[in-house]
């Protein structure tokens, strides 16, 4: 039973384990989106490149250098959980 008291928590947790729910169940990568192996690989460090050096990655929470940025699209590209 649900205390009118607490309906604001209430419905921030509800909806905070919808969200994980959804995000530890829905995984994509960039291959189900139909980007090519070969092209990927070839165009990985100017991405990546590109990419750090654009203007909104400044106000990222953590700060990130070319290879990180190469490694992070790597994992997106292949699926694989990013631990790092």
């Amino acid at each position: 039973e649900i205390d009118p008291k607490n309906i604001d928590s209430t419905i921030r947790e509800y909806f905070s384990q919808e969200l994980k729910w959804t995000m530890n169940t829905v995984r994509f990568n960039e291959k189900d989106f139909g980007i090519i192996e070969e092209e990927f690989k070839e165009k990985i460090a100017t991405i990546a490149e590109n990419a750090v050096g654009d203007a909104c990655t400044g106000s990222n929470p953590r700060p990130i250098d070319p290879a990180t940025m190469e490694k992070l699209f790597t994992y997106i590209y292949y699926g694989k959980e990013v631990d790092f």
